[in-house]
């Protein structure tokens, strides 16, 4: 088919084993023409640039496969030109690049959706000069190289398989998007030069029996201003028996700009849970506590550290003032309490600058309970920075002011009872 001018619909149809001696084995699309491709198959077509697809107007390609197209210069699957616009939906079904001759050259802009439960393929390596492509939302996998390209990561969830990388030629924006590692298998990803206009979220696999996971690395340092690359979600592989672990999951360009999300999730097959999870930026080390108790995170120096309870926690002596500037310490109750053995036992004081988040520290025996004394500046807590409670019991606990909290900062309280 050669679009000439004007527009054409093509739904639920095949193209086979065409050929052109030019560019566009099954469509070429002129720059007067409008293309719209849906629920249809490109397989084995061929040309010299474009085996199945040439573009250099406006095309729309939704629930469609390629498999086995080929091209002798560039494009084995589509060639987008200079200006040109190809949009890629998964709305009902995938757009799978199924095969390594599947690549798509691109001069132009690409946009690629899908719809939830669905996803756009890459197998075929990405390729060209100055193009863009925008990565707008849903789950987009990339299981090949990716050169020549800006990469705008805007609410998408960017999957990258074992054998993908951006090289040195391919930005990575994120406008606010997720780039997932997570596949039960082990990988070192270069993605690029990375800039970060928004936070990444980035999700990893970790197998505590190696002491080894997922490594995130940039072919530059990254260029964050504010920003940061958020540990999302981690996958925990097998079971150790050590008590402290060191595991690296960053380059020297990636790991000064990696924290802790503070809602980040724990997916695993192991049978013990890490209780204080921490990121050290000077290494690129995801570092793992398995008998710290509440004190010890607190008086951690890290600045960006997770506490999680799996049991309830008796406290012996004072939890005094949070280590580090800037600090932030997310202490995750799932469902347990933290309770003050000894009367007068005071609780944690948040000093300028830093951040404590309580989470679902809501037991049966009282949640954050029994701490303080008459002399007390918030029996619980005394924040002078920002404290953030959710989901949260606070009981029994003493005060001169403030009997639970005493806040000279910024605090937000909510689903909480004090």
């Amino acid at each position: 088919v050669y679009v000439n001018q004007g527009s054409i619909d093509i739904k639920d149809s095949t193209f086979n084993g065409n050929t052109a001696t030019n560019n566009g084995g099954a469509i070429y699309n002129t720059d007067k023409g409008i293309v719209t491709v849906s629920g249809s198959t490109f397989n084995a077509n061929s040309a010299k640039d474009g085996g199945a697809i040439y573009n250099a107007g406006k095309m729309t390609v939704t629930d469609s496969t390629f498999s086995g197209n080929t091209a002798t210069q560039n494009g084995g699957a589509v060639y987008n030109e200079v200006d040109a616009v190809v949009t890629l939906k998964a709305e009902q079904d995938d757009v799978l690049f199924s095969t390594a001759t599947d690549t798509v050259y691109n001069e132009g802009t690409i946009n690629v959706s899908a719809e939830s439960g669905n996803k756009v393929v890459f197998d075929g390596a990405i390729s060209g000069t100055d193009g863009v492509i925008n990565l707008n939302n849903g789950d987009v996998n990339v299981n090949t190289t990716v050169s020549g390209n800006t990469v705008n990561l805007n609410s998408a969830t960017l999957n990258m398989g074992t054998s993908s990388s951006f090289d040195d030629t391919t930005n990575l924006v994120s406008n606010g998007g997720v780039v997932s590692f997570l596949n039960n298998e082990l990988q070192t990803t270069n993605l690029g030069n990375i800039t970060l206009n928004s936070n990444m979220r980035f999700d990893l696999d970790v197998d505590l029996s190696t002491q080894t996971g997922d490594i995130i690395s940039a072919s530059a340092p990254v260029v964050a201003g504010s920003n940061s690359i958020l540990i999302n979600t981690i996958n925990f592989l097998n079971d150790t028996s050590e008590d402290n672990l060191s595991i690296n999951i960053a380059d020297e360009n990636t790991r000064s700009y990696i924290a802790l999300a503070p809602d980040f999730n724990i997916i695993t097959t192991a049978t013990r849970i890490a209780n204080y999870i921490t990121f050290d930026t000077n290494t690129g080390d995801l570092i793992l506590a398995y008998n710290y108790k509440l004190a010890d995170a607190v008086a951690d120096t890290q600045t960006q550290r997770l506490y999680s309870m799996s049991e309830d926690e008796n406290v012996e002596s004072d939890l005094g003032n949070m280590a580090g500037d800037n600090a932030t310490l997310t202490v995750s109750g799932r469902g347990h309490s933290v309770v003050a053995e000894t009367s007068g036992t005071k609780g944690i004081t948040v000093q300028d600058g830093q951040t404590l988040t309580i989470t679902n520290v809501n037991g049966a025996n009282g949640g954050f309970t029994g701490f303080g004394d008459d002399t007390a500046l918030g029996g619980a807590i005394n924040n002078s920075g920002t404290l953030n409670v959710n989901n949260s019991r606070m009981t029994a606990n003493t005060a001169e002011n403030g009997g639970a909290v005493y806040n000279s900062g910024t605090a937000n309280i909510s689903k909480s009872s004090l």
